[in-house]
């Protein structure tokens, strides 16, 4: 089993929650499922070490999604970015890169600067008061 972040108190009041979802995982996971194993530890993990960086807490994962509360909205666009960032320049395995260029590969901008490599993983912000309900 793969470790979570170290737990803290959750966030209360007003905060961000974050929402992560691999862009067609599901294709990805019937084509490639080995190599999309060794793909999504490196994601996790990777993710779990920026949550703790970054101020955050992990509610919840399904699949490879992750749900994650900040108290500041500036904690939660910098694990954004900072985990856009990174992501790209993760070790993926090479069959994932190559073989589901449209998914994975890599591409540069017009300078030759690498813009993408690896999954694509989709993110978004929401911000506002939140009802925690312990279920």
């Amino acid at each position: 089993a793969a470790m979570k972040a170290k737990r803290k108190e959750a966030p209360t009041g007003q905060m961000a929650l974050v929402f992560t979802d691999v862009h067609n995982a599901p294709f990805l996971w019937h084509n490639v499922p080995v190599h999309m194993r060794q793909a999504r530890k490196s994601h996790n993990l990777f993710l779990r070490k920026l949550i703790e960086e970054c101020n955050g807490y992990e509610v919840k994962t399904e699949g490879d999604c992750f749900m994650i509360a900040f108290q500041q909205v500036t904690d939660a666009a910098r694990w954004c970015v900072d985990a856009q960032l990174g992501l790209q320049h993760l070790d993926w395995p090479k069959e994932l890169v190559e073989g589901m260029e449209a998914d994975c590969g890599q591409s540069y901008d017009s300078d030759g600067a690498l813009m993408r490599n690896g999954l694509r993983v989709k993110m978004g912000i929401h911000f506002g008061e939140i009802q925690r309900d312990n279920d």
